[in-house]
Formats: C-alpha cells, structure tokens, sequence
C-alpha cells in the first residue's frame, strides 16, 4: 500500500515523529485500517472481513474524494444525440 501526499505548501523544516500533521476527515480512519491490512500477515494473523470491507470503502472514498476527474462530467447519450446547430442556415 503506498500513498502520495501533494500539497501547495512548502514544509519549512523536515517532519519529525514529534511533528504532528493534521488530516481531513476519513484519512485517519483510511490509514489505520488500510495499515492493519497491510501488517496483518506480518503478525500471522488474518484481518477480518470487516476490517478489510472498512479498508477498501475507506480507501475508495478518499479516491472519489480526491478524482479531478469526476468535476465536468457528461452522459455520452446528451452529447451524441443531440442536433447542432449550422450557423449557416440559422436552424438545426
């Protein structure tokens, strides 16, 4: 699992453990339960169906959160169907 941190500020001294960096909401609760996940084999443990539902829909609502993507979309259907206008002949 790796995430990728882009911010608009300039850090103006390197992060330490003491640092304390404040999140939005529902990243704590991504980070935890994705990092339970992750570690889990390493303890010989297997995270429960819960544990791993939570993970993934955390993880998934950060994604739709964050997707430029998603600001102007359109169905297809409104754009193929539609008459253009002939600036021509001034009709459709």
């Amino acid at each position: 699992m790796e995430f990728h941190f882009i911010s608009v500020e300039k850090l103006e001294e390197p992060a330490t453990l003491d640092t304390v960096l404040a999140f939005p909401p529902g990243y704590l609760r991504a980070f935890r339960y994705n990092l339970a996940c992750e570690l889990a084999p390493e303890y010989g443990v297997e995270p429960s169906p819960q544990v791993r539902r939570i993970a993934m829909y955390s993880k998934r609502d950060l994604k739709r959160i964050n997707n430029p993507e998603d600001v102007m979309a359109m169905p297809a259907a409104m754009i193929i169907n539609r008459p253009r206008f002939n600036i021509y002949t001034g009709n459709f």
